[in-house]
C-alpha cells in the first residue's frame, strides 16, 4: 500500500523532502512512501492503493480537477494529511465545494454532519522560520517545532467529532489549537498549524524523537499500521557493491574503464553527474565504509543530503556475506549459472550475459535503431520474463500461474478472484551516436509482509521456506537473455511471444470504458498490434467505430488502465 505525498508546483518542496523523510522514518517497510503530482493524480488509479495522501505546506491552490479527486478519496474513505496549515469548519458552502478560493487548498463535505471543512494554506512563499513549542494530547512537552506562518482552526471549538492532537503553549497563543483530526465522510483529514514534518530546532537530546513521536500519534489517529521502529531503522543509503559473476572477474574492470573513459579504471576515484556525486573504493576499503554507515543509522536526514553515493568496485572476489546480509551474491551466482544453462543462455567471451554483472537489480543493454519502433515491446517482454520465471520451481512452481500480466507494464497476482499488485516494469530509453541505450527497472514484492502483498504469501508455509530473493532475481534475468536474443534476432518481432502474453495476461475479452473519447464509449479488448504494441479495442455493437475493421487502438505511453473501475484513461 502507497502513502503519496504531493510535490507539485504548489507544494513548498522544502516541506517535501522533510515530509517525505519523516514519513519513511516512521512507515518504512510498511508502506511505499513516494511523491505523486497533479497530472497522476487527475489520470491515474491511485485511490484504491492508497492509504495516505500527506499535502506539505503549500503557497497556492491545488488545480480544481486535482482538489476534487482528493476530496473524492477522502469522502469515500480514504485519509488526508496537511502540515503548515489551518482549517475552517462551517455550516455553509465557501465559495462552493467544487472550487477553491485563494485562502482555501481543499474543500470537503461531511455528509453525517452536513458540514463543510476547508484545508486553508498562506500564499506567501518567503514567511519567516519561528519556533514552537507544543502540549501534545497525552501531556507531553515538545519543544523546538518548526513554524512558518502558521496556520489557525476556525469553527472547531465545540465540534464534538474532532481529536486535538497537540496545543500551543507560547505567551498570548492562549492554547490554541496546534493539530487535529476531523472525520469527514467515510474518511479523515490530519491537519498541523506547525511542521511536524520538519526537524526539531530544539538542542535538546530527544527534541526529534518527541516531535516524531507526535507524528506517530497522527498517523495511528489516521488507521496507519506502524512498523516496530527499534526493528525496521531507517538511515541514508549504505555502500553499493558494484560485483560479477566469479567466472568472469574481468567484468568489473571493464565497466570501470568504461566509466573513467579516456582515463584507466584503476584511477576511477569520483564520478559526478546532475543529480549525484559517486566514490568509488577498491574493496579493501569495503569493511571500513559499511562500519562508518553502520555507526550512523540513527543519522537520516534529508534525501536531498544524501551525498555521495559510494560503490565498491568488487574486481577480485564477491563480498563477505555479513557485508551484504540481505542479499547472497555468491547463491545468486550460482543460481544464474543454473537458469541461463536451463534456458540455453550462450556463453560468449567478449560478453556477458544478463545478470553476470550486478549493481541494484537493473539490467543495461544496448541495440541498434532498427527497434525504434519497436521498443514499446521491451516492457511487455520484460513483464513476460518476470511471470515465466515464477512458474519456475526454483520460485513459485504450480503457485506461479496465479501470477498475471496487467498491461501495459503491471505485475498482478490473483488470488480467490482478487487481483493484487505485486510488481511493476519501468524502461527509459536514450537515443545517441544511431544506437538507442536501454535501461529495464522491475520493482517486484518478493518477501514482503503484509499489509503489502508479495509472492511469497502465495506459498503454503511450507514452500515459503524456499522462495528467495537470489532465485527470483536470477530465473527472471536468465528468462529475460533468452527471450531477448530471440528478439533480437527477429529484429523487434514480437510474434514469438504473442500467444504466450495473451495467455498470462489478464484482459482477453475484457469489457471496458474508454474515457478518452466523448462521449466515454464501452470497448472490448482484443489483444495487442504486432506492429507498435498498441492495445487494440473493439467497440460494441450499439458504438461507433474508429479505424481499420472498427478498431480503436490505444497507445500504452498515453493511456492509464484502471483494472479495478474497468476504465482507461488518458495520461495528462
Amino acid at each position: 500500500m502507497n502513502v503519496l505525498v504531493y510535490a507539485g508546483p504548489e507544494a513548498l518542496q522544502t516541506s517535501v523532502a522533510h515530509a517525505l523523510t519523516s514519513l519513511r522514518t516512521i512507515l518504512l517497510p510498511q508502506y511505499s512512501v513516494q511523491t505523486v503530482i497533479s497530472p497522476a493524480v487527475n489520470s491515474q488509479p491511485w485511490k484504491s492503493s492508497c492509504v495516505l495522501f500527506a499535502l506539505p505546506q503549500c503557497h497556492k491552490a491545488l488545480p480544481a480537477t486535482s482538489s476534487a479527486s482528493i476530496r473524492d478519496y477522502v469522502e469515500t474513505g480514504g485519509s488526508v494529511i496537511g502540515f503548515g496549515a489551518g482549517a475552517i469548519l462551517s455550516d455553509k458552502e465557501l465559495g462552493g465545494a467544487a472550487t477553491v478560493s485563494n485562502d482555501l487548498l481543499l474543500g470537503f463535505f461531511d455528509k453525517p454532519t452536513g458540514k463543510y471543512v476547508y484545508i486553508t494554506h498562506s500564499h506567501e512563499k518567503d514567511l519567516p522560520n519561528a519556533s514552537h513549542t507544543l502540549n501534545s494530547s497525552n501531556g507531553e512537552v515538545v519543544e523546538g517545532i518548526h513554524g512558518r506562518g502558521s496556520g489557525e482552526f476556525t469553527g472547531f471549538d465545540n465540534e464534538i467529532d474532532r481529536n486535538v492532537l497537540a496545543r500551543f503553549t507560547e505567551k498570548g497563543s492562549g492554547g490554541s489549537v496546534a493539530g487535529l483530526i476531523k472525520n469527514i465522510g467515510q474518511g479523515k483529514a490530519g491537519i498541523w498549524a506547525s511542521n511536524v514534518e520538519v526537524p526539531s530546532t530544539s538542542g535538546t537530546p530527544d527534541a526529534d524523537e518527541r516531535r516524531l513521536q507526535l507524528l506517530r500519534s497522527t498517523l495511528l489517529s489516521l488507521s496507519l499500521q506502524l512498523p516496530s521502529a527499534e526493528e525496521f531503522p531507517v538511515s541514508s543509503p549504505f555502500p553499493q557493491f558494484l560485483t560479477s559473476t566469479p567466472k568472469r572477474p574481468d567484468i568489473v574492470p571493464i565497466i570501470a574503464d568504461f566509466i573513467a573513459s579516456p582515463a584507466s579504471g584503476a584511477q576511477l576515484s569520483v564520478f559526478k553527474d546532475d543529480n549525484d556525486t559517486f566514490h568509488f573504493h577498491s574493496s579493501t576499503a569495503s569493511a571500513g565504509l559499511l562500519r562508518s554507515a553502520r555507526e550512523n543509522t540513527a543519522v537520516v536526514g534529508s534525501p536531498l543530503e544524501w551525498q555521495p553515493k559510494h560503490i565498491v568496485l568488487s574486481s577480485t572476489s564477491l563480498p563477505e556475506q555479513d557485508q551484504t546480509p540481505l542479499f547472497d551474491l555468491a547463491a545468486y551466482y550460482d543460481s544464474l549459472n543454473l537458469a541461463r544453462k536451463a534456458q540455453g543462455c550462450p556463453e560468449l567471451p567478449d560478453a556477458w550475459g544478463c545478470g553476470e554483472a550486478l549493481l541494484y537489480g537493473e539490467v543495461v543493454t544496448s541495440t541498434q535503431t532498427m527497434l525504434d519502433n519497436k521498443l514499446v515491446f521491451i516492457q511487455y517482454l520484460f513483464a513476460l520474463a518476470v511471470v515465466e520465471a515464477c512458474r519456475d520451481d526454483a520460485v513459485l512452481g504450480k503457485w506461479g500461474k496465479q501470477v498475471r500480466l496487467k498491461w501495459p507494464n503491471d505485475i498482478y497476482a490473483v488470488v480467490d478472484g482478487e487481483r493484487k499488485k505485486v510488481g511493476g516494469i519501468l524502461v527509459n530509453t536514450n537515443f545517441s551516436g544511431g544506437k538507442v541505450d536501454i535501461v529495464v527497472g522491475c520493482g517486484l514484492n518478493v518477501l514482503n509482509a503484509a499489509p503489502i502483498f508479495s509472492l511469497v504469501q502465495l506459498l503454503s508455509p511450507e514452500g515459503k521456506k524456499s522462495l528467495t530473493l537470489e532465485k527470483t532475481a536470477s530465473n527472471i534475468l536468465a528468462r529475460f537473455e533468452k527471450m531477448w536474443e530471440t528478439f533480437v534476432q527477429e529484429r523487434g518481432s514480437f510474434d514469438s511471444f504473442m500467444t504466450l502474453y495473451l495467455e498470462r495476461w489478464l484482459h482477453s475479452d475484457q469489457l471496458v470504458t474508454l474515457t478518452t473519447v466523448t462521449p466515454p464509449q464501452l470497448v472490448r479488448i482484443t489483444g495487442i498490434t504486432p506492429d507498435h504494441g498498441l492495445l487494440r479495442t473493439m467497440p460494441e455493437r450499439n458504438g461507433w467505430s474508429s479505424g481499420a475493421h472498427g478498431f480503436i487502438d490505444l497507445q500504452p505511453d498515453g493511456n492509464s488502465f484502471d483494472i479495478m473501475a474497468g476504465l482507461i484513461k488518458s495520461k495528462t
